[in-house]
């Protein structure tokens, strides 16, 4: 029992092996680079990793194998400060791998091998690191585990017993297996998703005001957040805000959903607004995408000399 926690988070736990091409690729094509890059990632690695870098006392749930990449994962991950306690080791699984081809402009394409994340299940004990904390967040990758997602909704279930607020980026179920979108129906106040994860929910070409109303209802949250790249994003609650991106120079993008999602979170715990939520997670998106690797994450000072405009949120608490 950890009292300082504030935000606990589930999710997969990775090694990134980052390739830069200087073209876009074709089928059969061979490139030969000179350089790659061995950073660290992972939904959960990522968001948790974010929001100790705001100050936020965070813990992670997750599995990584016993292994070089278990060893790696783990260490960068108490050296971000992220409580890791609870992280399970598995013997006979691998730890997550995800390739990463960068293109000149910054996108991504992403190959992944979830290992040991795949196999995470759910203790006893770990459910008693709820009543200490204020937040969960879980990824909705770990809804396509080994154990059908039954840890996720055991993990919302109690959340909402003992009146946690939580999120879930619908990220991996929206577009796999949308029915197991609404089987956290009433569990999570926050759903997150991108642009192309709400339509395929919808089974829709296009987003209308009476289309996300209907899948906020859907999902009977609190509000709905639809991440919209360039364009920022947009919050669903009674009335449909969008909050415009910051515009910035971008590296890389690899990471920049789950560092919006850390900002979002951040606001939550701050009391914020959900627009005002929003923001900070535009922001932190934002800041992130300038760099390499998906832990560019900046610290409350990084991030207000970059919008200096975010003062009168973050400091008037």
């Amino acid at each position: 029992m950890i009292e300082a926690i504030q935000a606990l988070v589930l999710g997969d736990i990775n090694i990134d092996l980052v390739f830069k091409v200087d073209r876009d690729l074709k089928s059969g094509d061979s490139i030969a680079l000179r350089r790659t890059m061995i950073l660290y990632g992972g939904v959960g690695g990522n968001i948790s990793s974010a929001l100790a870098k705001l100050g936020v006392p965070v813990a992670l749930l997750g599995a990584v194998g016993e292994d070089r990449f278990g060893d790696l994962a783990l260490r960068e991950l108490r050296k971000n400060g992220v409580n890791v306690t609870y992280v399970r080791r598995i013997a006979e699984e691998f730890t997550g791998v995800n390739v990463v081809l960068l293109d000149p402009s910054g996108e991504r394409t992403m190959i992944c091998a979830r290992g040991a994340n795949a196999a995470y299940r759910l203790r006893g004990n770990e459910l008693e690191l709820l009543r200490e904390v204020r937040h969960l967040h879980i990824s909705g990758y770990m809804m396509l585990n080994d154990d059908g997602g039954a840890s996720c909704i055991r993990l919302l279930s109690f959340a909402k017993r003992w009146d946690v607020s939580t999120s879930m980026d619908l990220e991996g179920i929206a577009l796999k297996d949308p029915r197991k979108a609404f089987k956290v129906k009433g569990l999570v106040d926050y759903p997150l998703m991108n642009e192309f994860e709400a339509r395929s929910l919808l089974r829709a070409e296009k987003l209308n005001e009476d289309k996300v109303k209907s899948l906020k209802e859907a999902l009977e949250s609190k509000a709905l957040l639809i991440k919209l790249g360039e364009k920022g994003c947009m919050v669903v609650e009674d009335e449909i805000q969008v909050i415009p991106a910051y515009r910035v120079k971008v590296l890389d993008s690899t990471g920049a959903g789950d560092a919006f999602n850390a900002g979002f979170i951040y606001g939550l715990l701050r009391g914020l607004r959900i627009s005002d939520s929003a923001k900070i997670g535009n922001a932190l998106g934002a800041y992130k995408c300038m760099g390499l690797g998906a832990r560019h994450h900046p610290s409350i000072r990084q991030l207000l000399g970059l919008f200096p405009e975010l003062a009168e949120l973050i400091l008037e608490m």
